[in-house]
């Protein structure tokens, strides 16, 4: 289920900060089904009185189960990956044994790191990316909306043929640098010492 999944995600961050990892080091990253899993994860380790990690980056991330504004939305038509049917197909799967989803849109935020959210302008998640954006905003949490209009889902994926791909994963590992900088630091000397 779902929010077995959620829970699953907690269990490793609490492994993380068990194993002495500081939460200060400690980036959530996700795509698509994994950007809701991300930033669900932090609203859940923050209600379960877990420290918040240094940030989290959710790129094109399903945020709201609720398909109607995004198949009302302009990109519902030029979205090149997903059709308004699959958005009533996952909303259909997160009712599935009557258990109530929570979602990032209908979270509350506060007290989350800085967050980045990337998505393309084309895509029917894009409403999700706004809307998540948004309330991130108004519960005055640190958040950056990057937009790209010429590209597709994950287009980040696609980092070692796509010019703008390479520079949104440029511009997550900037971000990292930003709010993690002791784990970016630690990553580089491991990268040279393996």
């Amino acid at each position: 289920s779902i929010t077995t999944a959620i829970a699953d995600c907690v269990d490793g961050y609490r492994h993380l900060l068990a194993s002495g990892v500081a939460p200060e080091q400690i980036v959530f990253a996700g795509d698509s089904a994994g950007g809701y899993l991300v930033l669900m994860t932090a609203v859940t380790a923050l209600r379960e009185g877990l420290p918040a990690p240094a940030g989290i980056v959710a790129m094109s991330p399903l945020t709201d189960f609720d398909p109607t504004h995004k198949v009302s939305a302009p990109t519902a038509q030029t979205c090149a990956l997903f059709t308004p049917t699959a958005m009533y197909a996952f909303e259909k799967f997160a009712r599935i044994g009557g258990e109530i989803v929570p979602s990032p849109a209908d979270a509350d935020l506060r007290g989350l790191p800085p967050t980045l959210v990337q998505a393309a302008e084309g895509e029917i998640l894009y409403p999700d990316a706004e809307l998540v954006a948004r309330r991130l905003a108004a519960a005055g949490v640190a958040c950056e909306l990057q937009t790209w209009d010429n590209a597709i889902h994950v287009f980040q994926a696609a980092a070692a043929i796509s010019r703008e791909a390479a520079q949104a994963v440029a511009l997550i590992g900037a971000f990292a640098q930003r709010v993690a900088p002791t784990a970016v630091e630690q990553l580089e000397v491991d990268l040279v010492a393996g």
